[in-house]
């Protein structure tokens, strides 16, 4: 009975670990892409800048009567949702 509740506590620390190594690589993996997509923002951005183009705009429904086009809100950079998405978007970016 000792025998078998050491092998067992034995398994939950061995899964314990493993679990622990899993979240680490998940969150260095997020962490890179969220570096990577802060990268690709300013480039972005800055190219905007040196070709001194004009904020993106569009015409609403409510706007096609006049001739002044409405602003488009910019979305904000989004984190990926799951471990698996993040590795997948390092995965894209490294390509």
């Amino acid at each position: 009975m000792l025998a078998e509740a050491k092998r067992e506590a034995e398994r939950i620390v061995r899964e314990a670990r493993e679990q622990q190594s899993r979240l680490i690589a998940d969150e260095e993996i997020t962490k890179q892409a969220e570096r990577a997509a802060d990268e690709i923002v300013e480039e972005a951005r800055g190219a905007s800048a040196r070709s001194g183009s004009a904020p993106r705009t569009t015409r609403t429904r409510s706007s096609t009567r006049s001739s002044q086009p409405s602003e488009v809100p910019r979305r904000r950079p989004t984190r990926p949702r799951s471990p698996r998405r993040a590795r997948r978007r390092a995965a894209e970016i490294e390509q």
